[in-house]
């Protein structure tokens, strides 16, 4: 029986050089094929003559090929922060709520969720401003759809937002996955160490359900 075909593509040599460092020398019975981009992914397959059982994609990446200025200084992003509600105003005035806790805990939690908002719309102005994006990861997953039908494909990410999702499930993506994190390479080492074989078993069932 011939081994299955993991494609993993991402924009970043250190999330390559990670992915097979930790989970490529762990599996021995899955043969991988590590890639920057679908294009150069799908002449690895052919030049092998492999077919893939799935994807396992990266999100975030550049968009359009635009000109970057570069990061904004911590003046500019704090310019940009302070115009962000206090969190004073997610309490004011909610203790008059204090008779009825399931509408406190509600307005509560709307008003949280209304400053998390801006933290989120910060973010994303940022991605947009770097050349960074979904469109990156979609416009993956679209190719893969076009060219192997029969192939699961996953997103396997460290930065996202819900309304990624969305777009993710209208191109029949079969699941998102969280990148383990840390506050540095180290680290980041370590936790995919930790969750490498869950992530595996979870991939498998991923394919299980695409046959």
């Amino acid at each position: 029986m011939p081994e299955p075909v993991y494609c993993f593509i991402d924009d970043s040599p250190f999330e390559i050089k990670l992915f097979k460092n930790v989970i490529g020398t762990e599996n021995h019975d899955i043969h991988f094929v590590y890639s920057h981009t679908f294009a150069d992914c799908q002449i690895q397959l052919d030049q092998a003559n492999l077919s893939p059982s799935l994807f396992i994609l990266d999100l975030y990446g550049r968009q359009d090929g635009q000109r970057i200025n570069g990061i904004p200084s911590l003046s500019e992003l704090q310019s940009q922060v302070i115009a962000i509600p206090n969190l004073k105003l997610v309490y004011d005035g909610l203790e008059k709520l204090g008779d009825n806790p399931d509408l406190q805990v509600n307005e509560y939690l709307k008003r949280l969720f209304a400053v998390f908002n801006c933290w989120r719309n910060l973010f994303r102005d940022q991605c947009v401003s770097l050349d960074q994006g979904s469109q990156y990861g979609i416009s993956n997953l679209k190719q893969v759809r076009m060219f192997y039908p029969d192939a699961a494909a996953v997103m396997y990410t460290r930065k996202g937002l819900f309304t990624d999702a969305i777009e993710l499930f209208k191109h029949n993506c079969d699941g998102v996955f969280i990148k383990p994190s840390g506050h540095d390479d180290d680290e980041i080492y370590d936790a995919t160490r930790k969750q490498a074989a869950s992530l595996v078993k979870d991939w498998k069932e991923c394919i299980k359900k695409q046959v």
